[in-house]
């Protein structure tokens, strides 16, 4: 399964800091979420060069797509992306315009339909937030 990135992972020079070397990609389309803004730490403006990134968060118009890049990746990828990842965002499955699932980070405020597959750290957040809520 690849990863749809729409940020700064688009870059090169960002691709070669977080995994060592650059992706080819294609252009793709994530229906159904649009951009808004995230302010993250320091650690984020090291890697980017700024605190502001984007955030796909689920859009309420007809119409809302994110435009971004569709990579394929590699497991060991996933896990750097994932090391390096706010805790704004999780990693979840979603279909692309193009037809294909890809991995997404998306809003961690975003849950899947039932049919779709949450990364599996992101659903062990979920059940213990939901059994702490019901203590």
């Amino acid at each position: 399964m690849g990863l749809f990135s729409y940020g700064a992972l688009q870059e090169r020079p960002v691709q070669q800091l977080i995994l060592g070397r650059t992706l080819e990609g294609r252009a793709d389309q994530l229906p159904g979420f649009i951009l808004t803004v995230a302010e993250l730490g320091e650690e984020a403006a090291l890697v980017s060069g700024t605190s502001r990134h984007p955030m796909a968060t689920l859009g309420a118009t007809a119409g809302a797509h994110v435009c971004g890049t569709l990579y394929r990746v590699l497991p060991a990828d996933l896990s750097a992306i994932d090391a390096r990842c706010d805790i704004l965002f999780h990693r979840v499955t979603l279909l692309l315009r193009s037809g294909e699932q890809a991995w997404v980070y998306v809003d961690r405020r975003y849950r899947p339909p039932a049919r779709a597959a949450a990364h599996p750290s992101t659903a062990a957040v979920a059940a213990c937030a939901r059994q702490a809520s019901t203590v």
